[in-house]
C-alpha cells in the first residue's frame, strides 16, 4: 500500500494529465477509506495515517499547476473535503498551507462547475467553522468574491444544494469577520446585494419547494447580518 501511494503522489507531480487523472481518482479513493477509518477509530488509531500528509502536499502541488481540467480538479478538491473532516491537526496543516486559496482558485476557474463549487464551498466552510476570527479575516477577501462570481451565474442556481452552500458560507464568513473589517465589500457590497437578491426572486417565484424552501432559509441569516444598503 505504501508503495502505491508513493507512486502515485509522484504521479500527481509529473505533469502527464492522464496519469493525474488516474492518481487523483485513486488518491480521493484512499483518502475517503482513510476517513472512514479515523471515524471507526479502528485498531485504536482515531488519527490519519502519514500518508494522508503525504498525500496532501501531492494534492496541493498538483492543484496548483492543473489547470482546467475539471475531472482532476474535482477529485483534489473533494479529497481535500474529506481530509477537512480527519480533526484538528489536519485543518491546522490545511490552514496553515495555501490550500484555501488554492480551492477558491479552482472554484474561480470552474464556478458553473457545480460539483466543484459545492466541494470547494464546504471546505471552506469546515475550515471557517473551526477557525480562529482572527487569522480568518486575512482570507475573507477572496471568499467573498467568489461567492460573489458563483451567485451570478443562472446555470448554477438550477442546483439548491450548491445555491445553499453558498449562502451558509457567506453567512459564515460575515458572522466571523464582520462586515464592516471586510475590505471587499466597503467595495462590491451593492453587488453582493444585487446578487442576493437575484436568488431570492430566481427562487421565490411561484410555489415553493423544499429544495428552494431550503435555499430561502439559508439566505435569510445572511441579509439579517448585512447592513441596510443606502
Amino acid at each position: 500500500e505504501d508503495n502505491s501511494a508513493s507512486e502515485h503522489v509522484l504521479a500527481l507531480r509529473s505533469g502527464d494529465i492522464k496519469t493525474m487523472t488516474e492518481s487523483a481518482k485513486y488518491v480521493h479513493e484512499a483518502i475517503a477509506h482513510e476517513l472512514r477509518r479515523v471515524r471507526k477509530g479502528s485498531r485504536g488509531l482515531k488519527s490519519p495515517s502519514s500518508n494522508v500528509y503525504t498525500y496532501l502536499g501531492a494534492i496541493l502541488d498538483c492543484l496548483a499547476c492543473v489547470g482546467s481540467h475539471p475531472d482532476i480538479t474535482l477529485n483534489l478538491v473533494s479529497s481535500l473535503h474529506l481530509c477537512a473532516q480527519m480533526g484538528k491537526a489536519v485543518r491546522k496543516y490545511l490552514f496553515a498551507s495555501d490550500s484555501l486559496a488554492l480551492v477558491m482558485k479552482s472554484v474561480k476557474k470552474h464556478k458553473q462547475n457545480p460539483d466543484i463549487v459545492l466541494h470547494g464551498f464546504k471546505f471552506a466552510s469546515l475550515l471557517c467553522e473551526h477557525e480562529k476570527k482572527g487569522p480568518l479575516v486575512v482570507r475573507l477577501e477572496g471568499g467573498l468574491k467568489r461567492i460573489i462570481d458563483v451567485l451570478r451565474h443562472e446555470s448554477i442556481l438550477q442546483y439548491s444544494s450548491v445555491v445553499t452552500q453558498t449562502l451558509q458560507l457567506a453567512s459564515q464568513l460575515i458572522r466571523k469577520g464582520g462586515w464592516n473589517k471586510v475590505r471587499l465589500l466597503t467595495r462590491n457590497r451593492v453587488s453582493f446585494v444585487k446578487v442576493l437578491l437575484s436568488v431570492g426572486h430566481f427562487y421565490g417565484n411561484g410555489k415553493m419547494n423544499n429544495e428552494d424552501i431550503g435555499v430561502m432559509m439559508a439566505l435569510l441569516p445572511v441579509l439579517e447580518r448585512m447592513p441596510t444598503v443606502v
